[in-house]
């Protein structure tokens, strides 16, 4: 009995150890449209997300690279109250802002871990129907 008291408080600090990990995960989706950056732990506990529409751009503007890097400036701010120490870079989706975002992401000081492209590629899907005989 008194042995299983002493694993189970052994398991909860190392638990707790865990979870105080200062590493976080930055997602950035790109659309033609709009851009989504979402601050989430590394399970992927969402913390905070921000966009080009939540920052005040509207209808065309929302897909600017001044949009992306505005909600980016958000999501940064709101990752120095969550005190993280590093990020991953996650991108995801066309969209020509990538660039613009990781420089301003690095400029803004916080440590970046790694950079992946999470796009989704097509490979070749499902089969095509038989060709049509007239």
């Amino acid at each position: 009995l008194r042995t299983g008291t002493l694993r189970s408080t052994a398991v909860r600090a190392l638990s707790t150890a865990v979870d105080e990990s200062r590493r976080g995960v930055l997602m950035v989706k790109t659309s033609f449209n709009n851009t989504i950056v979402t601050l989430t732990k590394e399970n992927g506990d969402v913390l905070a997300w921000a966009s080009g529409g939540s920052c005040g751009f509207k209808k065309s503007k929302r897909k600017s690279a001044l949009a992306a890097t505005s909600a980016l400036d958000v999501i940064v701010a709101k990752a120095r109250t969550f005190s993280l120490d590093a990020l991953i870079v996650r991108l995801s989706g066309p969209g020509k802002v990538h660039r613009e975002l990781l420089t301003r992401c690095a400029a803004s000081g916080v440590r970046i871990d790694a950079i992946q492209n999470v796009t989704p590629m097509a490979h070749n899907g499902c089969r095509q129907p038989k060709a049509r005989r007239v």
